[in-house]
């Protein structure tokens, strides 16, 4: 038994237990071991390899993972790229697995569909791989999916183009207009290949300045009032400029043949507010490369800037407005017969239609005839017959006076000069002959009095600058709502009428600000994305 001593009353010490000599050494054991901390690390570094060992292996699979879905999507694209080829004569699904077979991974099955016109072909592709885990298996995740899909396009797409382009008087300055030449020249080449055997880019050349030439040809197949045969212009409201459409039963105003600067006579074609030369003539739906080219070689350079009225032209020869002028021209042998129906409906497949307006400067007054002076009988009188020191002799009737101003003599006559061979002219064919100013100072305030100012005052009126602005962004607004590729290049502008063109480019990136021969830079990029073949998934 174990002498355990007295028991001590409450609130003294007690005696000190004795034990055993072999239990006091299991006690100290004990107590030692509780105090030795040397075994934690052990535990929590097994702790941490098992977590390492679990993250690690998330990642293997993960990068196998990744690595997989690469390699299939990498060849998915290739195969479809190639599948889409409209030179290809495999079937699709041929080539694509072929593709999967050469990468090794004919294991996968893949799902192609093709999409396919008389001009185009649409591949897709789709597949879902599967990777076997080797350490998400733990957590019950045996495998992980792969997807990858595509799609490629190539087409040859039935295009149309009008290259609307500045030949206002600017355009002489800095060799501007030599340069465009070149750069528009080149835009040809590049989106109507030589020798290609597809008819399938039609491109319409409109040359602007104050005015817009359509030639007899083309205006012809519109309503257009018959004051004179002088000049093809039309004076558009603004209300035109709403609409990409141009009917040909519109009643359309015929511009005024006048020149409102010069003080001459005869008159240089370059100054009237339509120049009639066959250079300024519209080029309509071409697809000759040598006939283009000819007809940009051929451009001249004079007058004010109409960047609306040349946007609003372009825009209708894209229009389906026009179908009816094409289908007569290509009967005439006037237009290739490869371009029936054209221009195409705007909701027909692979359609491309592209507006290219180029300029060097902001809108400027446009000039018209007031209404009292655009048709009818003047007061002018001509003697053709005249003979002496004026080969034409030209009177002026004053109602004021009840005579007749004789240039020749500078004197009133009761007849005109010439007498009964005297013919009065219509207000077309005066203007035609002489500028307003010239008829204002020689001949209608030396008659009537005033000065020529005034007179020439009440013959013209103009279009500002603002108002055109205007019109501007409102035709291109309506060629972008009916999906009209638009892609506007401001040369040398120096800051004048970019924002008309940056409103009028369908994007901020369509839109090319350009020096000198940096124009050929910016045509080039236009026919690059016109031609490209897309990946277009």
């Amino acid at each position: 038994m174990f002498d355990l001593g007295p028991i001590q009353a409450s609130g003294r010490a007690r005696p000190k237990v004795k034990f055993p000599a072999y239990i006091e050494g299991i006690r100290r054991r004990a107590v030692f071991f509780k105090k030795d901390e040397r075994g934690s690390l052990v535990i929590f570094s097994l702790f941490l390899f098992v977590i390492i060992m679990i993250v690690g292996g998330f990642a293997v699979d993960t990068i196998r993972h990744e690595t997989t879905r690469a390699k299939l999507q990498y060849t998915v694209d290739r195969a479809v790229l190639a599948a889409a080829d409209l030179e290809q004569t495999l079937p699709a699904q041929q080539v694509v697995d072929d593709y999967f077979a050469k990468a090794g991974l004919s294991q996968y099955p893949v799902t192609v569909t093709v999409d396919q016109g008389f001009n185009y072909r649409r591949v897709d592709a789709s597949l879902t791989g599967t990777v076997d885990t080797l350490f998400m298996n733990m957590l019950g995740v045996n495998s992980i999916d792969a997807p990858a899909q595509s799609a490629a396009m190539e087409g040859i797409m039935d295009v149309e183009i009008s290259l609307v382009l500045d030949v206002s008087g600017s355009m002489n300055s800095n060799n501007r207009l030599n340069l465009l030449k070149k750069a528009a020249k080149d835009f040809v080449d590049a989106v109507i290949p030589v020798g290609a055997a597809e008819k399938n880019v039609s491109i319409s050349i409109i040359p602007f300045a104050t005015q817009v030439n359509a030639g007899a040809g083309l205006l012809d197949y519109y309503n257009v009032s018959n004051e004179h045969s002088y000049s093809n212009c039309v004076d558009f409201q603004s209300s035109d400029f709403d609409s990409s459409a141009l009917s040909t039963t519109q009643a359309l105003q015929r511009t005024g043949h006048f020149a409102p600067w010069t003080y001459t006579r005869p008159v240089n074609s370059i100054y009237y507010v339509c120049n009639p030369d066959a250079a300024r003539e519209i080029l309509p739906w071409s697809d000759d490369p040598v006939v283009l080219k000819a007809a940009i070689d051929a451009l001249v350079a004079g007058g004010n800037t109409s960047i609306d009225v040349g946007t609003k032209w372009g825009t209708a020869l894209l229009d389906p407005s026009s179908q009816s002028i094409v289908t007569d021209k290509i009967a005439k042998n006037q237009v290739h017969a490869d371009f029936a129906g054209r221009p195409m409906n705007y909701d027909v497949k692979n359609i491309l239609k592209v507006l290219v307006v180029m300029s060097d400067g902001q809108n400027t007054s446009q000039y018209y005839l007031k209404d009292n002076y655009k048709s009818g009988l003047s007061n002018t009188f001509l003697d053709a017959n005249g003979g002496g020191t004026y080969d034409d002799r030209y009177s002026q009737y004053s109602a004021a006076y009840n005579d007749y101003y004789h240039m020749s003599s500078q004197k009133y006559y009761t007849y005109p000069d010439g007498g009964s061979d005297a013919v009065q002219l219509t207000y077309p064919d005066v203007f035609s002959l002489m500028s307003v100013n010239y008829w204002a100072y020689y001949l209608k305030a030396r008659a009537d009095g005033g000065s020529s100012s005034y007179w020439a005052n009440q013959v013209f009126g103009y279009v500002p600058g603002s108002t055109k602005n205007a019109r501007s962004s409102a035709i291109c607004g309506a060629a972008k709502s009916k999906g009209i590729l638009v892609f506007t290049i401001g040369m040398e502008t120096y800051g004048q009428g970019d924002a008309t063109l940056l409103d009028c480019a369908s994007s901020s990136a369509h839109f090319f600000d350009v020096k000198g021969v940096e124009i050929s830079e910016a045509f080039n990029a236009i026919a690059a994305k016109i031609n490209q073949l897309k990946l277009v998934q």
